[in-house]
């Protein structure tokens, strides 16, 4: 559902912006296309690039709040202080007495950002193809099958870990995270497989 809402959001964006700045619409396009040219260069290999990004992706949709928690957790007034910016984060969610609403900033904040913005994407770059669906499915065909699960299942394993690891606030909760985070690997190989298929669909 949240990867549908972002789909929603991005056609409406792509329609509100077409009729306020076409302009900026455009822009955002190019900065898309942009992205991913810099992507291939840095990495030599269209195939290369596009299975970089969706790892880096999916790893953070299903493990970011892993590793936002276990910093939350870790932190303190005597951190490395090159990570005064985490600190500046720690102390402001230990301002926060509910501690279920805590963790749900830390644990859900990766999964839920990451499902929205894909969404958001594929829903702003349908708007080109508001008038040629077909043509805009067609495109996606090849990769999508494989990419858009390989990345609805990162947002799934992020997304269950947070509910599995609420209910044991009171527990040795770093413990337990760490184990339910090796558990969820064996799913997360699923993902690196589809991801791997989807790149060299998209460039075969």
């Amino acid at each position: 559902m949240i990867f549908i809402y972002g789909v929603l959001t991005g056609v409406a964006l792509f329609l509100l912006i077409s009729v306020v700045a076409p302009g900026l619409r455009d822009f955002i396009l190019l900065l898309l296309k942009a992205k991913v040219r810099a992507q291939e260069n840095f990495t030599g290999s269209p195939a290369m690039a596009i299975l970089l990004n969706n790892l880096l992706a999916s790893l953070l949709c299903s493990y970011g709040g892993f590793f936002t928690t276990m910093a939350f957790l870790r932190l303190g007034e005597v951190s490395d202080p090159r990570l005064r910016v985490l600190r500046r984060l720690d102390r402001r969610l230990s301002q926060i007495r509910d501690d279920r609403l805590k963790f749900y900033l830390s644990l859900f904040i990766f999964p839920v950002f990451i499902l929205f913005l894909n969404g958001a994407v594929l829903g702003f770059l349908f708007g080109f193809f508001i008038h040629s669906p077909a043509e805009y499915f067609a495109r996606l065909n090849s990769h999508g099958i494989t990419e858009l699960p390989a990345i609805i299942l990162s947002g799934s394993i992020g997304l269950r870990i947070g509910e599995r690891m609420l209910p044991r606030l009171n527990t040795d909760f770093e413990k337990e995270l760490t184990v339910e985070v090796k558990q969820s690997l064996k799913i997360y190989v699923y993902v690196i497989i589809l991801l791997a298929v989807s790149a060299y669909l998209e460039t075969s």
